[in-house]
């Protein structure tokens, strides 16, 4: 099996809002950050940020002359990761470590309703 998470990031950033902040959140320019020695680097960008030219891997400074509204929060790859491995540890089970009863989709979105990737959270 094969997944293409390309929002992970940005998708656990999400999870950790309360559900009726996800509207404002998603329509809000946002990158996830990370500090480089050469300054802030996006590493992650949701969609209204995408819309308005921010993408991952660009320096901030150039973000913000695209869109100067542009918020940020810092990335969170050791917690991407730890997401990562967690899922890899159940996902052959097929049933969400948190409830033990639901399975496939409804699993995924307990593992980011949790927003840390630990199972036992949320």
């Amino acid at each position: 099996m094969t997944l293409w998470l390309a929002n992970l990031a940005i998708d656990r950033w999400r999870g950790r809002l309360a559900p009726n902040e996800w509207h404002e959140a998603d329509a809000t320019p946002l990158a996830l950050i990370g500090e480089t020695a050469h300054g802030p680097r996006i590493e992650a960008v949701n969609a209204a940020g995408l819309g308005a030219g921010a993408e991952a891997g660009m320096m901030l400074a150039d973000a913000r002359a695209l869109c100067p509204q542009i918020a940020t929060a810092p990335a969170d790859p050791a917690g991407d990761l730890a997401f990562l491995e967690t899922f890899a540890l159940w996902a052959p089970r097929g049933h969400c470590p948190r409830c033990r009863g639901c399975l496939g989709a409804g699993a995924f979105r307990h593992m980011f309703r949790a927003g840390t990737g630990d199972p036992a959270s949320g």
